[in-house]
Formats: structure tokens, C-alpha cells, sequence
């Protein structure tokens, strides 16, 4: 059991700062959620990323299609240039595609992370009793 749902469990504020313990996970959940949405930002970006690389690849292939074709008629030479400078490009934009796939992957993962956490936070707040109804649940088993 963590230091915060100790104190949200015996209602003591934090030393510290005056905080209640429901204030302080209140505040923690709020940092949890602005984090999320971070993510979910950054991996829409990142997935967008990925999309304008998956055409731009598309248009290259196809261009690089209609090149060869026409270079293998004209020279072999300028054919065999032109093939390992599109190979290099095509690599190029394979590793960054691969590389942006990576950081959605890691978003998710991310995302998932924080919504389990959200989702346990709000079991704690739930399960949140102050020690004046303890204590007052006690005095009535007593009588």
C-alpha cells in the first residue's frame, strides 16, 4: 500500500504541503491525465507521420517503377546509378517508418499504462474511508 492511500485511508493530510490525501491524488490522477493526452497527441501525430511516409513511399515506388523502365532502355550505367541512389532512399524511408512505428508502439503502450492507473486511482478514491467514520463505526459495534 503506497504512502498516498495510507493517508487517504486514516484521513491524515501530508506534512508537508497541508494536502489532503484525496486532494494530493486528485492532483496526481490530473497529472496522470495530462500526461495521457500528451501521448495520445504525440502518438497522433506520429501516426500521421507514418501515413504521409506510406504515400510518399507508395509515389516513390511507382515513380521508381516507371524510371527503371525507361532508364534500362536508354543506358545500363545510368540504370545501375540510379538503382543503388533509390535503394539508399527507399532504405532511408523504411528505417524512419519502421523508427516512427516504434515511438506509436511505445505511445500506446503508454496509454494503457495511464488507463490502468486512472482506473486504479478510482478504486482507491472510492475505497477512501476518513478515520472519524472508522473510529465512529467502532463506537457503534461497541454498544
Amino acid at each position: 500500500m503506497s504512502h498516498l492511500e495510507d493517508q487517504a485511508i486514516t484521513g491524515k493530510s501530508d506534512s508537508k504541503t497541508g494536502d489532503s490525501p484525496l486532494t494530493m491524488m486528485e492532483n496526481r490522477l490530473n497529472e496522470e491525465i495530462s500526461r495521457r493526452e500528451n501521448a495520445e497527441n504525440d502518438a497522433a501525430v506520429l501516426r500521421e507521420k507514418v501515413n504521409e511516409l506510406s504515400i510518399k513511399l507508395a509515389a516513390f515506388s511507382s515513380s521508381q517503377e516507371k524510371e527503371e523502365v525507361a532508364t534500362a532502355k536508354a543506358d545500363g550505367a545510368v540504370l545501375a546509378t540510379w538503382n543503388s541512389q533509390g535503394s539508399s532512399q527507399v532504405a532511408i524511408l523504411q528505417a524512419e517508418n519502421q523508427k516512427l512505428r516504434h515511438y506509436v508502439r511505445r505511445q500506446n503502450a503508454l496509454i494503457d499504462v495511464l488507463s490502468r492507473q486512472k482506473v486504479l486511482l478510482e478504486a482507491s478514491t472510492a475505497l477512501t474511508i476518513s478515520s472519524k467514520d472508522f473510529v465512529k463505526d467502532l463506537e457503534l459495534e461497541k454498544v
